[in-house]
Parts: structure tokens; C-alpha cells; sequence
């Protein structure tokens, strides 16, 4: 709220500014002479004063109802939803809010009519697993090194701030800046001892927690939504949980997923590919295969074809759901190897040639020869002796191709 825009359970949702959104949420609701620290409570159907797990509770359970991506979803409703949710889960906001209710939040907060810089955004990876796509997920993770406002100056960096003198509280300095071997240029920069600031502090008076920079590294708690479908390298944008820095909004967090490569299903898109292996009974007989999903369900697979070889059979509308629309499903194709007997009785043998089709193993002349199975450790060991024989032979240095 109040120019932070906020990330739900699905992803990444527009920034909405306070010029264009703060007075027209307002406007929606009476204005009361007592403290106004219930309406926020009121749209995400809870009590009043009721804790932050609440809070989250019920924020996940209305967006996902009034997602202007569902069907049946409210786009105003669902804003409203949001910049509730973005006071209320808020520990401090939502001290003032129940104390102050909305108007001394926005007094104490100061952000009418003025515009922030923005922090930074703090990035990491995040692994994910093909079950947590097919499934959706929610992640808690603990961030470290992240720059926090320093709670024992209120990021001051101290008390009794006097003007420095390099720059005389103007925060820049003249710089002359060599832009070329003979020729110099005056340019205007922040002052290297304030850091832009205007003002120092003596060391006595400096912050012993951040020692005078206002900021300390930190931990921050997040939870990372991860929607149905999801691409890989999908970047999920946290906003305001990042970065902070005094006179700065609060600096946003980038996840990029990275799915695991799962021991079993490939991922095209929305299609999984599986490899299964049967035996030639099945696949000359017909084949009725149990198979585990991503969903942790058992589905039976059966044709009553002839599986050739490598082929390659599908199960329509069994894959991932597609990403913004999990209503609708890929297709799992199944690519089939056959595990052929090591070998036969005669007497089998004798009663597949009458069954089977095709023509009878017969000699037709003398000049028959053996099949062997191949060998690939004698065949590797042969060209080796053939190739040290060569390098030995003398009469093969010097010697020119032949011309015809």
C-alpha cells in the first residue's frame, strides 16, 4: 500500500501508485470522526485486531477467489484485497493501523504527495521440484545479508548530526575529472565523506549498533508462492521484503525458480515424457500399467495395439497444468522399450513359428555362416593392435597416396 505494490499467491501484480489508487480506496468507505482501525479487517472477512497468521489465512483464500484470472473473479476486489493485506501482514503498519487506524497510518508514514527512491532489489535462485509445479507450493525461506533499517538509531546512524565540512551541507562536491590526457572537466558529485548525506556524525555520537550507516546486514523471513504450471528461470517478485534504506522504499525480492531435474518425467511445456520399459509378452498381448503421478496418484494405463519398439504412446490431458490456467492439463506421452528373452526352448521356439507370421528359418545353400553376439572389449582391443601396428611398420612413413 501506499506505493508498494505487493505480490499475491500467483505471481507478480502491477505497482499501483498512492496518487492513483490511496484516495479512490479510501473514498469507498464513510469517513468517520473515531479511529477507523476496522474496514481493512472488514474486507478480508476477519475480526478485527485478529493476529498476522489469520490475516495471511484469509488473504490467500480471497485472492484466490477474486483472482481477475479465475473465473468469477473481481478485479476491484481483489486490489482491495491486497493493499489490506499489505497493511495487516505488516507487523508495524498494522501497529499503527489498530492504534491510529488509516489516517494516522498515512500520517505516520508521510506518504502523501511524496515519491521515494527505490532500494535495490535483493536476487537469489530458488530450487524447486517437477511435483511442486504440477502441485503448486508455497516455500518459507530465511534470507541473510539483507540490508534493514537499524532499529537502534530508527537508521539516523546516530544522534546530534552536524553539517560536514567537505561539501558544507550540500551533499555534492566539485570534482575535477580528467577526461582525456590534457584536458580536465568540473563535475558535480556526492560528497565522498558524507556519502551524500549533508551531515556527519562524530564518533562519539555515531550508532554503535550500525556505526553510523543506519542500515545493518539482517535476516528477513519470506514465502515464496509457487503457482501451477510455472516456467522454468520464472522470476517470482516479492515486493517490499527487500532492501531498506533510510529515506528509500523498501527494495523488492527476486526468486527465479529453478526446477530439479525429477528421476523419472521430462518436462517439454506443458508435456511429460516418461520411459517404461516391458516385456514382449506385453508388448505383443496388450499392456495394463499402473503408474504413479505427479499428484502422488496411482492411474491405470492399458492399450490392447502391438508396442513397437521405441514407440512412443500418449495419455491425453495427464501432464502439467498450464501456467495462468490450471484448468487445463498437457498430455504425458509414454516412449516404450521391450525386453526381448535371453533365450528360448526349442520347443517354444517350435510353437512361436507356427503362431507368428512370416517366412520359416531355412537353408537355402552351403555358403552359410554363424552369427555371433558382438563383443565391444574385443573389438576395442583389435583396433588398438591394428593402429600400434601401423605407427610400427616403416614402410608406411613417407609413403604417397596414389593418384588414378
Amino acid at each position: 500500500m501506499f506505493g508498494f505494490p505487493f505480490s499475491g499467491p500467483f505471481g507478480a501484480f502491477p505497482q499501483f501508485m498512492d496518487e492513483e489508487m490511496d484516495q479512490d480506496f479510501y473514498e469507498q468507505f464513510p469517513q468517520q470522526e473515531d479511529v477507523d482501525n476496522k474496514e481493512l479487517y472488514e474486507i478480508l472477512e476477519i475480526p478485527p485486531q485478529s493476529d498476522i497468521a489469520t490475516v495471511k489465512q484469509a488473504y490467500k483464500t480471497l485472492a484466490k477467489k477474486y483472482h481477475p484470472d479465475r473465473p468469477g473473479g473481481n478485479q476491484q476486489k481483489f486490489q482491495l484485497i491486497q493493499k489490506a493485506n499489505e497493511v495487516l501482514s505488516d507487523p508495524e503498519k498494522k501497529k499503527i493501523y489498530d492504534k491510529q487506524g488509516k489516517q494516522g497510518l498515512l500520517r505516520k508514514l508521510n506518504v502523501k504527495n511524496q515519491q521515494f527512491k527505490k532500494c535495490d532489489p535483493f536476487k537469489l535462485e530458488h530450487k524447486i521440484t517437477l511435483k511442486d509445479v504440477y502441485q503448486g507450493a508455497y516455500h518459507k525461506k530465511t534470507l541473510t545479508n539483507v540490508q534493514r533499517t537499524c532499529e537502534s538509531c530508527q537508521g539516523q546512524g546516530g544522534q546530534q548530526p552536524s553539517n560536514c565540512k567537505s561539501c558544507k551541507g550540500q551533499k555534492i562536491v566539485q570534482m575535477l575529472v580528467q577526461v582525456q590526457p590534457g584536458l580536465n572537466v568540473v563535475q558535480q558529485a556526492p560528497c565522498p565523506d558524507c556519502k551524500g548525506k549533508g551531515q556527519i556524525f562524530l564518533k562519539e555520537n555515531e550508532c554503535k549498533q550500525c556505526k553510523g550507516a543506519g542500515r545493518i546486514d539482517g535476516e528477513v523471513e519470506i514465502e515464496i508462492p509457487i503457482e501451477k504450471g510455472v516456467p522454468d528461470e520464472y522470476c517470482v517478485k516479492l515486493y517490499g521484503k527487500g532492501n531498506q534504506k533510510p529515506g528509500y522504499e523498501n527494495g523488492d525480492v527476486y526468486v527465479y525458480l529453478q526446477i530439479e531435474q525429477h528421476p523419472q518425467y521430462i518436462r517439454k511445456g506443458t508435456d511429460l515424457f516418461y520411459q517404461k520399459t516391458i516385456s514382449l509378452k506385453e508388448s505383443l498381448t496388450g499392456l495394463n500399467l499402473e503408474l504413479e503421478t505427479l499428484d502422488d496418484k496411482i492411474i491405470n494405463v492399458t492399450t490392447n495395439q502391438i508396442i513397437k519398439p521405441n514407440s512412443i504412446m500418449t495419455v491425453k490431458e495427464k501432464g502439467l497444468p498450464t501456467f495462468k490456467d490450471e484448468l487445463h492439463f498437457g498430455d504425458l506421452h509414454i516412449q516404450f522399450n521391450i525386453e526381448f528373452p535371453t533365450q528360448l526352448n526349442q520347443n517354444i521356439k517350435n510353437q512361436i513359428v507356427e503362431i507368428l507370421p512370416g517366412p520359416n528359418s531355412t537353408m537355402k545353400n552351403g555358403n552359410t555362416y554363424k552369427l555371433e553376439e558382438f563383443q565391444l572389449g574385443e573389438f576395442e582391443k583389435h583396433l588398438a593392435k591394428q593402429e600400434e601396428n601401423e605407427e610400427d611398420d616403416p614402410n608406411q612413413i613417407g609413403v604417397e597416396c596414389s593418384i588414378f
